[in-house]
């Protein structure tokens, strides 16, 4: 929201005809100093007080079709080696800013932010909640996101067992490290 305020002032400076091009200019450089003020919330989760405790809250600001939208541009859908012999599935969104965010979204999908050093994350490899996952993204999302997600959630209910299964998500890993290079 903040980014966006600044580019709708920018704008607007630009489309100004009664603006000369010095004061558009030194108008476009002032906003340029503007700088994201430490601890900032978007005014977006003023409906629930700046705070997200509950899925009802989380529901309030983040809709399906915006949580779609930004999980395609920020999530990973991925395989991971649990050992030599396991390979299991991981969803993660990652944000430096926005812890919020990431708190709604955990509550939608079921799954916990995790802090780190620099960043916040939410992050599972849980077979239930990868389930939800699957269950909440399924027949939604459009383009390379599509492709990788549908790989990643038909290869979840592979019936294959034991080395079978591994061999098949080691291979299904390596297919979906291709899309990825040829993005």
């Amino acid at each position: 929201w903040f980014n966006f305020h600044l580019f709708k002032q920018a704008a607007a400076i630009l489309t100004n005809p009664d603006l000369s091009k010095e004061q558009k200019n030194l108008l476009l450089t002032e906003l340029k100093t503007f700088k994201l003020p430490t601890g900032y919330i978007s005014p977006a989760w003023h409906p629930v007080n700046y705070s997200v405790t509950s899925l009802e809250d989380a529901l309030k600001v983040v809709s399906k079709p915006w949580l779609v939208g930004f999980t395609e541009a920020e999530g990973s859908f991925y395989l991971v080696s649990k050992s030599k012999t396991r390979i299991t599935h991981g969803f993660e969104i990652t944000q430096k800013l926005d812890k919020i965010v990431l708190t709604a979204i955990g509550f939608i999908l079921s799954i916990k932010v995790v802090e780190k050093k620099t960043y916040n994350t939410v992050v599972t490899t849980a077979t239930k909640p990868i389930s939800i996952i699957i269950e909440y993204f399924k027949d939604t999302m459009k383009g390379i996101k599509s492709l990788e997600f549908r790989i990643w959630a038909r290869s979840f209910y592979s019936q294959a067992k034991g080395p079978e299964r591994y061999q098949y998500l080691y291979k299904t890993r390596q297919q979906m490290n291709k899309l990825k290079i040829k993005v």
